[in-house]
């Protein structure tokens, strides 16, 4: 009988570390997958930066710089001149530019809310002005400016509204895109 309770109380040893050796390969498991999920996070944000910088470094300089002519902001008040001007430059968009945000859109739910709420409104502003720009590519395909048809000038002039709205919120979102910190270890 002795016996018995001794190596009862054997098994109950066994099972308290086997339960033990469970949690802790548990517990080990998770945080490891919790970290390398972080780490996930952090590349990907760190390359969408990447991506948007050289998108907007390619975009500034060329469609950006004529759109702020085109259309120069008030100093005091931060508006954009109301004139009669439409965008007479084609703009090509034959080219995926978004192949990193493309290829991560199933990453995007690693990221801190904010920050993933930040990378969709960038992108999707710039997919607007893409739109925006295509559109009024294919209303100067028909535009005749030595013989101006009205109703298409109208078109031009609600498109050129269109392109400076999405061009200012482009603008915006791309500030608080780039101004993300990331830090060693993101969080």
């Amino acid at each position: 009988m002795v016996e018995a309770i001794k190596e009862s109380k054997d098994h109950s040893n066994d099972l308290l570390i086997a339960l033990v050796s469970a949690l802790a390969g548990f517990l080990l498991g998770f945080l490891g997958t919790w970290i390398a999920n972080r780490n996930l996070a952090k590349k990907v944000l760190i390359a969408i930066q990447a991506e948007e910088s050289y998108i907007f470094s390619v975009y500034s300089p060329n469609l950006g710089d004529e759109i702020d002519q085109l259309w120069p902001k008030d100093p005091q008040t931060g508006t954009r001149q109301q004139n009669q001007k439409y965008f007479a430059r084609r703009a090509s968009s034959a080219v995926d530019w978004f192949s990193v945000f493309n290829g991560n859109t199933s990453n995007l739910g690693l990221l801190q809310e904010k920050h993933m709420r930040t990378v969709l409104e960038t992108y999707a502003a710039m997919k607007g002005l893409i739109e925006s720009f295509e559109l009024n590519n294919a209303l100067l395909e028909k535009f005749d400016p030595q013989n101006p048809d009205q109703k298409l000038l109208d078109d031009l002039l609600f498109r050129a509204k269109d392109i400076r709205e999405s061009h200012d919120k482009y603008l915006a979102v791309h500030t608080e895109l780039t101004s993300i910190k990331v830090g060693w270890f993101y969080w």
